[in-house]
Formats: structure tokens, C-alpha cells, sequence
């Protein structure tokens, strides 16, 4: 599958090396968080889900489309394990 990766990096500049969890919030922002190997911070990372829509189609010229009942992000977010 291909997909464009959101870089992620702790304050201290290391990379996560496991993802603790994924969400959304209900106001429709991603959350990715996790715990710095590195300086042992907590990281949250908020990203608007139509932020990252806008950026890749800017980076990638593919266009996205809309989805109003949901059901492809629940069978995306069912494929990683994430339950509503």
C-alpha cells in the first residue's frame, strides 16, 4: 500500500520507536502518542485530519475523496487493530 508517512520526532529530536496509540478527538483531529525512548517525555502529536488531506494533495497532486458515512476510515482504522 502506499501512503505518505507523517514524520514524527520527539522534542529532544529521536523518533518514536513504538506508537503507545492512535486516535481522534471529536473535533476530527489525529492524535498520535507515545513515550520517548531517548528523554523519557510524553509526546502527543495533533494533526487536523484536513491539514494532512490539503498537504498531500499539494505534495502528491492526488485528490481525495470524500467519505460522508465514515465507513472506509472504520474498515482503515479496523485494519490496524483500532476500534471505534
Amino acid at each position: 500500500m502506499k501512503f505518505d508517512p507523517i514524520p514524527l520526532m520527539c522534542e529532544c529530536g529521536c523518533p518514536p520507536i513504538r506508537i503507545h496509540s492512535v486516535g481522534f478527538t471529536p473535533g476530527g483531529q489525529l492524535v498520535i502518542h507515545w513515550r520517548c525512548l531517548a528523554c523519557k517525555k510524553t509526546m502527543y502529536v495533533v494533526k487536523d485530519v484536513a491539514q494532512c488531506c490539503e498537504e498531500a494533495m499539494a505534495h502528491t497532486g492526488r485528490v481525495f475523496r470524500a467519505d460522508p458515512d465514515g465507513e472506509s476510515d472504520r474498515r482503515f482504522l479496523e485494519s490496524l487493530g483500532i476500534r471505534p
